[in-house]
């Protein structure tokens, strides 16, 4: 197996993509920490994972807190010994009001849960990955971080802020071992999305929107995961994979 072995810190872990990359590691031999805060997709998530016969921890808390960040990482160096592998995919969106409408607790919300998290989490593990001479991140954009979106401008800068994020890190540690890449998918059918997809019209205007006529699913953009954090890509740093339908070719 791919990741026998190796401990993956996996934030928005409980549901969707973080779900759905959880399966994929534990699957090549990882083991894994759940790291979120609605407590019981994460129970959830986890003991799906032992009952297949994987590890999996549930550690509830904030991205967005510094304290909950650091008892997260504290604690899964604690029941794993070590952390390899970091996948930053906790994340909110804000669809609807332009900028001008949106407040300073908007963006709080969002940037301070998508990219000052995903650098909170990062900052608190990468100490470790010195200590262990190298380490993988992950972190989950979008195409709302390469394109724009009315009404998104919030979320849009905060995935934007992530790519840019992923090849600062990638450069800074290099020599360290430590190896940073981006995923980027456009629309996933994920609890995010149900609200939309439940509406025909708008689910017709969101496939419609995308070459392909038809949206992602979590275990398409888990496998992508997957292929980054291992071996495979061992000369990949600093990459930005899209994955999106043909959408941002329009």
């Amino acid at each position: 197996m791919k990741l026998e072995g190796k401990v993956a810190l996996i934030t928005g872990g409980g549901s969707g993509i973080g779900k759905a990359a959880a399966l994929a590691l534990v699957r090549e031999g990882a083991k894994v920490a759940l790291f979120g805060r609605r407590a019981e997709p994460l129970r959830a998530t986890a003991e799906e994972i032992r009952k297949s016969g994987g590890e999996a921890s549930p550690i509830t808390g904030s991205v967005a807190n510094d304290k909950d960040v650091i008892n997260a990482v504290d604690k899964t160096v604690e029941i794993y010994g070590k952390i390899d592998i970091l996948i930053n995919n906790a994340g909110v969106g804000l669809v609807g009001p332009l900028l001008h409408q949106t407040t300073n607790d908007d963006w709080k919300l969002i940037v301070g849960t998508n990219l000052e998290g995903a650098y909170r989490v990062t900052r608190a593990v990468i100490p470790h990955f010195l200590h262990n001479n190298g380490g993988v991140i992950v972190n989950v954009s979008s195409t709302a971080g390469m394109i724009g979106l009315p009404g998104a401008s919030l979320y849009c800068i905060s995935k934007a802020g992530m790519i840019h994020f992923t090849k600062t890190v990638a450069l800074e540690y290099a020599k360290q071992g430590i190896r940073a890449n981006c995923v980027c998918p456009a629309a996933v059918d994920t609890d995010f999305l149900a609200p939309l997809i439940s509406d025909e019209k708008a689910k017709e205007w969101l496939y419609s929107i995308h070459p392909m006529g038809r949206i992602g699913k979590p275990e398409e953009v888990a496998k992508a995961i997957l292929y980054l954090v291992s071996d495979d890509t061992a000369w990949v740093t600093g990459s930005v994979l899209t994955m999106d339908g043909g959408q941002t070719l329009q």
